[in-house]
């Protein structure tokens, strides 16, 4: 009895490890690239139109798009186009910022434009870095959000070589893996911009592709880690390729026995 019940909590450990491990964890490289972003909300207007009635500071509704280039290291660059109702469009502005992301998909970003105080953001990343939502939290009179969303998976690619998987193990770091559980693959050679896939081939079964598009797994840049779920899976032995946007060769085979 005793033996069991020793056997029943070392089964739901390994299960909390898995479950734990299949998170998807966020660092700075999560975002790297082009991103383009829609904003909307309220602000105190600088300026006044000629012919409206109204003073500078007055609250005016603000729209506008914005393009991002994050560099994957905690800095960006952006040029925007932004139009209040009182203080009319300013074109092309831009500007330069920095960035924070935690392992929980969360971070903050501050706008430096030269005479205007520093805005600062909160963010949650979304779609293992395809997208993030945004909200002003200083100024407080700014109450503007916006949504961001990567715009291309078109690379620079300076090396074209294959890449290669370096290893491959389940979630507590063993060999043995279930189709309710989780790879974890290191490798090199990717392309950090996007663009990334597994392939799993098995003779019999139809190719299983895990796509960063698709969601099936998190890509860890700045670790070169991915955390694959292998719910697509069926028992038994797969062959492993890794693929890269860089290269039209895929990786080495890594050999997966699920059970």
């Amino acid at each position: 009895m005793q033996k069991h019940a020793i056997h029943t909590l070392f089964s739901l450990f390994l299960v909390t490890v898995a479950t734990g491990q299949a998170q998807t964890i966020c660092s700075n490289a999560t975002l790297k690239g082009y991103y383009g972003l829609q904003i909307s909300g309220t602000r105190p207007a600088a300026t006044i139109l000629s012919g409206i009635q109204a003073t500078p500071g007055t609250t005016e509704t603000v729209a506008g798009v914005v393009i991002q280039n994050f560099d994957g290291a905690g800095n960006f660059t952006q040029t925007d186009n932004v139009k209040g109702s009182l203080s009319g469009i300013t074109a092309d502005r831009t500007s330069t910022g920095n960035y924070q992301v935690s392992p929980d998909c969360t971070g903050t970003f501050t706008v430096l434009n030269a005479g205007a105080p520093p805005l600062v953001n909160r963010m949650v990343i979304t779609d293992n870095g395809l997208g993030f939502l945004t909200t002003v939290v200083s100024p407080q009179a700014v109450m503007v959000t916006a949504t961001g969303r990567k715009m291309t998976y078109s690379p620079s690619c300076p090396v074209t070589s294959a890449p290669v998987l370096t290893a491959a193990t389940d979630a507590d770091g063993g060999s043995t893996f279930t189709t309710a559980g989780t790879l974890i693959a290191w490798g090199q050679g990717f392309t950090q911009s996007g663009g990334n896939s597994l392939v799993f081939q098995r003779a019999g079964s139809s190719d299983v592709v895990l796509s960063e598009t698709g969601g099936n797994y998190f890509w860890d840049y700045a670790t070169t880690q991915i955390n694959a779920s292998l719910r697509a899976l069926t028992p038994g032995t797969w062959s492993l390729t890794a693929h890269s946007a860089c290269s039209t060769a895929p990786s080495n085979t890594l050999s997966i026995l699920v059970k």
